[in-house]
């Protein structure tokens, strides 16, 4: 799994813990996140695994040219409390106007656990 950027005091969930964006195969998603993705999420990972062109592929790295894999991306709260399914632009999407809260943090892991270490 590739750790690609920080969000300090992620507002999208309750006390606003740090959180990551991750990079990780289906198989490394079945393992350490699958269970821990609201209903919504496991639905759409599943189709998103079952189809690579799923909604054009968005969940997957390969839907935009800063990626070239097929890992999925998850934004995962430091603390392992939640943890949601993510399309692949999410942290440089025109949504944010210039102002993203994600800060680059490129590092390799092999578990979420280590994810407080990386502080």
């Amino acid at each position: 799994m590739e750790v690609h950027y920080v969000w300090p005091g992620c507002w999208r969930w309750p006390r606003n813990p740090t959180a990551f964006w991750v990079a990780a195969t289906e198989d490394e998603a079945r393992e350490f996140f699958f269970d821990k993705l609201s209903e919504e999420d496991k639905e759409e990972f599943n189709a998103a695994a079952a189809d690579i062109d799923y909604l054009d592929g968005w969940y997957r790295g390969a839907a935009i040219d800063k990626y070239d894999d097929d890992r999925f991306r998850f934004l995962v709260a430091v603390d392992l409390s939640n943890i949601s399914l993510g399309f692949g632009v999410y942290p440089y999407s025109g949504m944010w106007n210039g102002r993203g809260p994600f800060k680059g943090f490129r590092r390799e892991i092999s578990s979420p656990e280590e994810l407080r270490n990386l502080l």
